[in-house]
């Protein structure tokens, strides 16, 4: 009778090992992302990244699109590709050049990098920032005063008037104007959206009146100035300068 007990152990005793089979749960791992930061239409975008995985990486999508404010664009259009690659091993080296159109409209962008394994795990996503531009068709923002090479400094309770101008060789759609705070998701200080309806020079006091007047309980710190162009072509222009509010 003993010798039955133990002939029928033994199945039983493969069925549990069968039942210990290692499963990956683990996500593969971004280490790092780089690339261009600009970039001009018809030319090449050279990204890169660094990815490991505890067993087997298997692909690697790379999803690039703009980062506009949604509008229409008429004869120029955003870029947007998503490219899905092959990689292998628990740690690969990537890196590619990415053909930017020639009619690519001009603005920021996005390079989204996502790494999946083997076993179909994701790893979380990360970012580079660039720039698409085209020098003989987006909009030029020239600022005159103040003078944002340095960080411009000014007291609560005063104002920051912007003297410049904005011009384009097809026509102005939109500016937006903003002074916001660093790091924060306050209120900006200073929004405003000027339509300009296809004028090809636009001047920030005589067309705009920016003068910006900072309350005297500012909160006291750091704060991006920023102007935004769009112009009827869909092409785009973006300038940041710091203020320092005392």
């Amino acid at each position: 009778m003993k010798k039955m007990i133990l002939l029928f152990a033994a199945p039983l005793l493969l069925s549990s090992s069968c039942k210990k089979k290692d499963v990956d749960n683990e996500n593969p791992v971004i280490v790092s992302v780089s690339g261009d930061a600009v970039v001009q239409v018809g030319g090449v975008l050279n990204i890169a990244t660094i990815l490991k995985d505890n067993k087997q990486l298997k692909q690697l999508k790379v999803d690039i699109h703009d980062v506009f404010d949604g509008h229409g664009h008429r004869s120029f259009t955003p870029f947007s590709v998503v490219h899905i690659y092959d990689v292998s091993g628990a740690d690969y080296t990537f890196s590619a050049g990415i053909d930017i159109p020639v009619n690519a409209a001009t603005g920021p962008y996005h390079v989204t990098f996502r790494a999946i394994d083997d076993s179909g795990n994701q790893s979380s996503s990360k970012e580079h920032n660039f720039s698409i531009v085209n020098p003989s068709e987006q909009p030029v923002i020239s600022i005159s005063s103040p003078d944002f090479d340095n960080t411009v400094s000014i007291t609560a309770g005063n104002v920051l008037s912007i003297s410049g101008t904005v011009t384009d060789n097809v026509g102005i759609e939109n500016i937006e104007v903003l002074l916001e705070k660093k790091s924060s998701s306050d209120t900006p200080l200073y929004d405003e959206d000027f339509i300009v309806s296809g004028a090809t020079t636009w001047d920030f006091q005589s067309d705009g009146n920016v003068n910006i007047s900072i309350p005297a309980g500012a909160t006291k710190g750091g704060y991006y100035f920023v102007v935004k162009v769009k112009d009827v072509d869909g092409n785009y222009t973006i300038f940041q300068g710091e203020v320092q509010v005392n």
